[in-house]
């Protein structure tokens, strides 16, 4: 592992500037949040993924599915939690992009890049300051009804619990 060190003074508001080849070797942008804890006396930097949250959701919700009858994915902005390689179609992320939970009052068919399924449909997006992060997407072959509903209100608590911790 190459070791790259840098000396740089703290302002007077108790900032510190990342030099620019830092940034770009771990493509670091403007806007981009960075993680800060400290360790034994040392501060340890890193460029926050809201992919350890997911996988935190992703996590509770393997233990949580056999609450609901259906299949349950997590996904990102971008791809299906677990396989990347699984893109979100337009669909999806216009209905994420609403920023509101969405209950299909009917069948519909979505294409998941590895699959098109139909049956009906919850997609819960989950939002950690003001961004659309990822999704919660619940597929049924029944109609969501109020125990689902509750099951998706746990789950959104769990997410809005985690949002502190992430």
């Amino acid at each position: 592992m190459e070791t790259t060190n840098f000396v740089r003074k703290i302002d007077s508001m108790g900032r510190i500037v990342i030099p620019k080849d830092l940034r770009n070797k771990i493509n670091i942008k403007d806007d981009d949040s960075l993680e800060i804890s400290l360790e034994h006396n040392y501060l340890k930097i890193f460029k926050h993924s809201f992919n350890n949250c997911l996988n935190k959701i992703d996590n509770y919700v393997s233990v949580t599915k056999d609450l609901i009858d259906g299949q349950i994915f997590i996904t990102s902005k971008t791809s299906f939690i677990n396989d990347e390689q699984k893109i979100i179609n337009s669909k999806l992320l216009t209905i994420m992009g609403e920023r509101k939970d969405y209950y299909s009052n009917g069948i519909e068919e979505y294409d998941f890049g590895f699959q098109i399924i139909s049956g009906y449909f919850a997609i819960i997006p989950f939002i950690k300051d003001c961004e659309v992060i990822g999704s919660l997407i619940i597929r049924k072959s029944s109609i969501i009804n109020e125990y689902d509903k509750l099951y998706i209100s746990m789950i959104k608590r769990f997410v809005e619990n985690l949002n502190y911790l992430c």
